[in-house]
Protein backbone atom coordinates (compact mmCIF):
# COMPACT_ATOMS: atom_id res chain seq x y z
CA UNK A 1 0.00 0.00 0.00
CA UNK A 2 1.31 3.31 -0.66
CA UNK A 3 2.34 5.46 1.87
CA UNK A 4 -0.30 8.53 1.30
CA UNK A 5 -3.08 6.03 0.78
CA UNK A 6 -2.81 4.88 4.26
CA UNK A 7 -4.04 8.79 5.73
CA UNK A 8 -7.02 8.63 3.69
CA UNK A 9 -8.37 4.94 4.37
CA UNK A 10 -7.71 5.96 8.16
CA UNK A 11 -9.89 9.07 7.91
CA UNK A 12 -12.02 7.75 5.50
CA UNK A 13 -12.74 5.09 8.43
CA UNK A 14 -13.00 7.97 11.18
CA UNK A 15 -15.63 9.78 8.66
CA UNK A 16 -17.78 6.31 9.01
CA UNK A 17 -17.65 6.18 12.55
CA UNK A 18 -18.32 9.42 13.32
CA UNK A 19 -21.71 9.51 10.65
CA UNK A 20 -22.26 6.17 12.43
CA UNK A 21 -22.04 8.00 15.90
CA UNK A 22 -23.98 11.09 14.53
CA UNK A 23 -26.92 9.80 12.90
CA UNK A 24 -28.11 7.05 13.70
CA UNK A 25 -29.87 8.27 17.19
CA UNK A 26 -32.42 9.26 15.01
CA UNK A 27 -33.38 5.39 13.38
CA UNK A 28 -35.99 5.11 15.76
CA UNK A 29 -37.85 8.50 16.16
CA UNK A 30 -41.07 8.33 13.87
CA UNK A 31 -41.94 10.56 11.17
CA UNK A 32 -42.10 14.64 11.76
CA UNK A 33 -42.01 17.77 10.32
CA UNK A 34 -42.10 17.64 6.69
CA UNK A 35 -42.10 13.80 6.56
CA UNK A 36 -45.34 13.73 7.38
CA UNK A 37 -46.16 15.53 4.16
CA UNK A 38 -43.33 14.29 1.60
CA UNK A 39 -44.03 10.61 3.60
CA UNK A 40 -46.87 9.37 4.85
CA UNK A 41 -49.59 12.24 3.32
CA UNK A 42 -48.42 11.68 0.10
CA UNK A 43 -50.30 9.29 -2.12
CA UNK A 44 -48.49 8.72 -5.37
CA UNK A 45 -45.75 6.82 -2.78
CA UNK A 46 -48.57 4.19 -1.55
CA UNK A 47 -49.53 2.71 -4.90
CA UNK A 48 -47.69 -0.18 -6.83
CA UNK A 49 -46.59 2.27 -9.41
CA UNK A 50 -46.16 5.06 -7.20
CA UNK A 51 -42.28 4.57 -8.29
CA UNK A 52 -42.64 6.41 -11.94
CA UNK A 53 -45.20 8.66 -10.65
CA UNK A 54 -43.72 10.17 -7.90
CA UNK A 55 -40.86 10.42 -9.82
CA UNK A 56 -41.66 11.76 -12.59
CA UNK A 57 -45.09 14.04 -11.62
CA UNK A 58 -44.72 14.98 -7.96
CA UNK A 59 -46.46 18.47 -7.65
CA UNK A 60 -44.62 19.13 -4.19
CA UNK A 61 -40.84 19.72 -5.14
CA UNK A 62 -38.34 19.32 -7.84
CA UNK A 63 -36.51 16.55 -5.62
CA UNK A 64 -36.10 13.51 -8.21
CA UNK A 65 -33.61 11.35 -6.29
CA UNK A 66 -35.71 11.80 -3.06
CA UNK A 67 -38.63 11.12 -4.48
CA UNK A 68 -36.87 8.04 -6.43
CA UNK A 69 -35.79 6.92 -2.71
CA UNK A 70 -38.88 7.78 -0.57
CA UNK A 71 -41.06 5.58 -3.11
CA UNK A 72 -38.89 2.60 -3.33
CA UNK A 73 -38.28 2.90 0.30
CA UNK A 74 -41.87 2.74 0.72
CA UNK A 75 -42.37 -0.03 -1.88
CA UNK A 76 -39.85 -2.39 0.36
CA UNK A 77 -41.10 -1.20 3.93
CA UNK A 78 -44.03 0.93 3.88
CA UNK A 79 -44.53 3.47 6.83
CA UNK A 80 -41.44 2.08 8.59
CA UNK A 81 -39.14 5.34 10.07
CA UNK A 82 -36.87 3.06 10.43
CA UNK A 83 -36.28 2.05 6.84
CA UNK A 84 -35.96 6.02 5.60
CA UNK A 85 -34.08 6.99 8.61
CA UNK A 86 -31.53 4.14 8.01
CA UNK A 87 -31.21 5.07 4.30
CA UNK A 88 -31.02 8.23 4.84
CA UNK A 89 -27.92 7.93 7.63
CA UNK A 90 -26.42 5.86 4.80
CA UNK A 91 -26.39 8.32 2.02
CA UNK A 92 -25.22 10.85 4.54
CA UNK A 93 -22.45 9.54 5.22
CA UNK A 94 -21.38 8.24 1.86
CA UNK A 95 -22.00 11.50 0.38
CA UNK A 96 -19.28 12.58 3.18
CA UNK A 97 -16.98 10.15 2.07
CA UNK A 98 -17.33 11.03 -1.56
CA UNK A 99 -17.18 14.81 -0.97
CA UNK A 100 -13.64 13.96 1.03
CA UNK A 101 -12.09 12.18 -1.88
CA UNK A 102 -13.52 14.68 -4.72
CA UNK A 103 -11.61 16.90 -2.58
CA UNK A 104 -8.14 15.45 -1.95
CA UNK A 105 -8.25 14.59 -5.63
CA UNK A 106 -8.61 18.53 -6.74
CA UNK A 107 -7.80 20.63 -3.48
CA UNK A 108 -3.73 20.76 -2.99
CA UNK A 109 -4.35 22.50 0.29
CA UNK A 110 -3.69 20.29 3.67
CA UNK A 111 -6.32 19.06 5.41
CA UNK A 112 -9.25 21.42 3.53
CA UNK A 113 -10.53 18.03 2.75
CA UNK A 114 -10.78 16.54 5.98
CA UNK A 115 -12.15 20.40 7.75
CA UNK A 116 -14.85 20.43 4.90
CA UNK A 117 -16.01 16.48 5.04
CA UNK A 118 -16.73 16.73 8.47
CA UNK A 119 -18.79 19.69 7.77
CA UNK A 120 -20.86 17.80 5.28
Amino acid sequence: MPQNCRPNSIFIAVLVVCGVLLYFNNLYVPFVYDDLMQITGNPRLQNPTGIADAVITDYRTNRTFQNLTFAINWALTPNSPVSFHLFNNLLHIVNSVLLFLLLTAFVKVRYLAHLTSFSS
